[in-house]
């Protein structure tokens, strides 16, 4: 792997980046300077100093305590080695795309702990710590089919060869173990990626402008997003079978759980401040 690591576009609009401070920001790109190719590193201020120059002068406690904040907004997550606390990122390859990852000494996360990452990283870290060249980036069932699946790849998703998994998504996808891919942007990465819900970037993007408009920036869209997502499962509520009903449907649920008012009313007070459910169901909405 190249000493370099990418950075999307998307940071710049994600919530979790956003609720850090300037300094917490810069311990997060150290971070993944820092760590192995597979995104694992001590959870210690030592790595970041040994990366960065610049965070040499500043204390380790301050060091420390920045991660620790990165931690707790969810952009990391922990495990324990032999006594010891490491950090990863459970969709390190999605974002990062390694094809040559080198060998490393950073230990293997448990199972349970893969088990919780995107396919792609849970794809990686089948090759840890051997290295050498992987045939693509992506895990092989996300890639374009060409063919049916190798034993290898039904072993890791769980399915039969040339099958793919029933889920149900918001948008045009492919859908593999309920997570997807969207091919109507160019292949363009999830800004939710559920189990059962699926919600693209720009519509990430859309429900959040019509939050801010409403004057709810806070608003924890991706936990609700992953509310929606549980009471789907639980309840086994169908979506639309249209795209663009999905997509309807999605928002009608955000005006209501979010008390919201309808697109149309938005920015304007509404007569006698009826609440977005019940505009929702005034207009002839169904909950």
């Amino acid at each position: 792997m190249p000493d370099e690591r990418l950075i999307h576009l998307a940071v710049g609009h994600s919530e979790k980046f956003n609720r850090l401070t300037d300094f917490e920001r810069l311990v997060w790109l150290v971070y993944k300077l820092a760590s192995d190719d597979f995104g694992v590193m001590r959870r210690s201020a030592a790595p970041l100093t040994n990366a960065a120059r610049f965070l040499e002068v500043k204390p380790a406690k301050s060091v420390l305590r920045a991660l620790e904040t990165v931690i707790e907004v969810g952009l990391i997550q922990t495990f324990q080695h032999q006594g010891q606390p490491y950090v990863y990122q459970w969709d390190w390859q999605t974002w990062q795309k390694i094809t040559h990852p080198r060998t490393t000494e950073q230990p293997k996360p448990p199972a349970d702990v893969i088990a919780s990452c995107d396919l792609n990283t849970q794809w990686l870290f089948t090759h840890h710590p051997k290295g050498g060249k992987l045939s693509a980036w992506q895990h092989p069932s996300l890639r374009k089919s060409t063919g049916t699946s190798s034993g290898k790849d039904r072993e890791l998703t769980g399915s039969p060869p040339g099958k793919v998994p029933a889920c149900v998504c918001v948008g045009v996808c492919v859908c593999v173990r309920g997570r997807v891919r969207d091919r109507s942007a160019g292949g363009a990465r999830l800004a939710y990626d559920g189990r059962f819900l699926t919600v693209f970037p720009w519509q990430y993007t859309e429900l959040g402008k019509r939050l801010a408009l409403a004057q709810r920036e806070d608003f924890d869209l991706t936990r609700w997003l992953e509310g929606v997502e549980a009471d789907l499962e639980r309840s086994g509520e169908p979506l639309p079978s249209e795209n663009e009903a999905r997509w309807k449907w999605l928002q009608a649920r955000l005006y209501r759980d979010a008390d919201l008012p309808l697109p149309h009313l938005m920015g304007k007070k509404t007569a006698g401040n009826l609440s977005a459910a019940d505009q929702f169901l005034k207009l002839g909405g169904q909950r």
